[in-house]
Parts: C-alpha cells; structure tokens; sequence
C-alpha cells in the first residue's frame, strides 16, 4: 500500500517505511554485496533517525540518505513532496550545470532566451553561491543523491546547485581564468 495521503506520517508509519527499504534491499536488491557497508548497521543507525524526524522535510531526508546508501542510480525517492523542495529551493536558475573535474561549468540554458539575462555565459565555472564554496555544498547535498558512482551523483546534484527561494543568487563564478561576481536570477 502506498499510503500516498501521508508526507510526513507519524513515528509507526516512518519505521515502517525504513523496515520495508529495508527489506526490500536485505532479501530482494541483486547487488547488496556491492553496498561497501554492513547492511544491518545502516538499519541501526537510521532507526532513531527515522523516529527523530522532526518534520516532513527531515523525514524526506532521512529516506533519501538511506536509499543514497544503496549506491543505485535507480533508486530515488520519488516524488518527494513540497517541504524537501521548499528546503532545495523553489525556483531555478536558467543555467544548466555540467562538471569538468568535478568542478561546475556552465553548459547551456533550460531557456534560451533567459541566457543573456541570466549573466552567466557557457563555460563560466561556478565557485560559490551566495557566499558558500561550491565545494561545501556538494559535499551537503553528496549524502542525499544517490548513485552508481561520484560523477553520476555530481550530475544529478547539478539540478540543485542553483537553486533558490530568493528571486536571485549571488553567484561568483571564473569566466576565462577571471573572477566575477554577477547576479543570477531564479524563475519558478
């Protein structure tokens, strides 16, 4: 049953949750001998986190550090609900993200017609966000993406990065071996 009327359920129903992922990779995930860790420790370790969850984006991150443990890209916490998207942020910058050596580079725009006003310009490398080093926010959202492998997990953390509640981000970025800063909007 999906109890899908349910964001944020009370502490039986995360425990439920937790012992049915659980389970689930414990008899049925054909690559559990690949999880680098005791899979029975991960367990005692996300019961008192499931049942500390102080609220519905708590709980959501929670679920998506425990998949994240899984190491499968295919593996996501669908449709996470509107407080973990509140947490990420609303709205989105026009730049699409792309790593070259695990570093963020502007790749191109969602929107076209949003490139010029957005400031940033393919190429530019993104090296802090609103006074944070980028390097720091990948390492706090990195625990919560699941994935295969690191530049997987970095291409799917990229949608992330710029994102905000403001309508802009102070962004400093590298613009041919140059710093700058510029103000990037965000769009809902």
């Amino acid at each position: 049953e999906a109890y899908s009327n349910m964001p944020y359920p009370d502490a039986g129903f995360r425990l439920l949750s937790l012992f049915r992922y659980w389970n689930m990779i414990a008899y049925f995930f054909p690559y559990k001998s690949l999880i680098k860790e005791n899979w029975d420790d991960v367990l005692r370790e996300f019961v008192p986190r499931f049942l500390e969850a102080r609220d519905e984006a708590a709980y959501q991150l929670a679920a998506s550090e425990l998949i994240a443990r899984v190491k499968d890209t295919h593996a996501t916490l669908h449709n996470p609900g509107k407080a973990l998207e509140t947490l990420l942020g609303n709205r989105y910058s026009a730049a699409e993200l792309s790593y070259v050596e695990e570093k963020p580079v502007v790749a191109g725009f969602f929107n076209a017609s949003l490139s010029e006003e957005s400031g940033l310009k393919v190429g530019d490398i993104i090296e802090k966000i609103d006074g944070r080093n980028v390097e720091s926010i990948i390492a706090g959202l990195l625990p919560y993406t699941p994935a295969s492998n690191k530049p997987t997990q970095l291409r799917n953390l990229s949608l992330h990065l710029l994102r905000s509640n403001n309508p802009a981000l102070k962004v400093q970025a590298r613009r041919e071996g140059r710093p700058l800063d510029i103000e990037v909007p965000t769009y809902e």
